[in-house]
């Protein structure tokens, strides 16, 4: 992962701190109390990894790390707009799973946020998500899209 995404999530800064406050673990109503920054475990089911949220108000990233907490796999949910977007998981980490486990924690905030459905969007070239969102019970869209000349 490049250093300037390390460096939005804060992974030097030690945002990946996850779940405390002042040095002792956050109770589940202070962090829901913050609206924003704040980050919190959840399993994967693949030992070795860890998975993290990262709360910035409607915008929820969550990510996947190894044991030293450098960054493999992410994805932000616009809870919002009920969508996911920017989907990433590293080469030599992939069909392990990771992608799968991302989705199915932004499926769970979404369902606990009260959200009643979920978006993602990827190029259809990329047969390996495509076949992954379907296999999660994802139903295939047509979009029209114009790329806007932005000079």
């Amino acid at each position: 992962m490049t250093r300037e995404v390390q460096e939005v999530l804060g992974v030097e800064k030690g945002i990946l701190g996850v779940g405390k406050r002042e040095g002792r673990e956050m109770s589940e109503t202070e962090e829901r109390q913050q609206s924003w920054g704040f980050s919190k475990r959840f399993g994967i089911g693949i030992p070795g990894l860890i998975g993290v949220t990262i709360w910035f108000g409607e915008l929820v990233v969550i990510l996947v790390t190894d044991t030293e907490r450098k960054p493999i796999g992410l994805l932000n949910l616009d809870l919002k707009r009920g969508y996911v977007e920017r989907g990433l998981v590293l080469e030599s980490y992939r069909r392990k799973g990771i992608f799968t486990s991302l989705m199915g924690e932004a499926e769970r905030i979404a369902k606990e946020r009260g959200l009643d459905r979920l978006s993602l969007t990827t190029d259809l070239e990329n047969e390996a998500i495509v076949k992954a969102s379907k296999k999660m019970g994802y139903s295939e869209l047509r979009l029209f899209e114009k790329r806007l000349d932005t000079e």
